[in-house]
């Protein structure tokens, strides 16, 4: 299923809920690589690994978003 077909599907409470944490997750993780991105070579060591260990966690949070929608559209529509 794609994220886009969501909109030809009934209403549903849960999966809007998933679809707003989706979302939420997605934009967090954007925010996270702009940052990164545009501090490359400018911030201390130290700090850089923490940023990339915590956009990492980003990425994966949005992609566990991003399953549990799929799983739930598939099983209820």
């Amino acid at each position: 299923m794609v994220i886009g077909e969501l909109d030809n599907l009934p209403d549903c409470e849960e999966r809007a809920t998933l679809f707003f944490e989706y979302e939420s997750a997605v934009a967090e993780y954007s925010r996270t690589v702009t940052f990164l991105y545009k501090r490359i070579g400018t911030l201390p060591r130290d700090v850089y690994k923490e940023t990339d260990e915590f956009c990492d966690q980003a990425r994966v949070r949005a992609e566990d978003c991003r399953i549990a929608l799929e799983e739930h559209t598939l099983r209820h529509g």
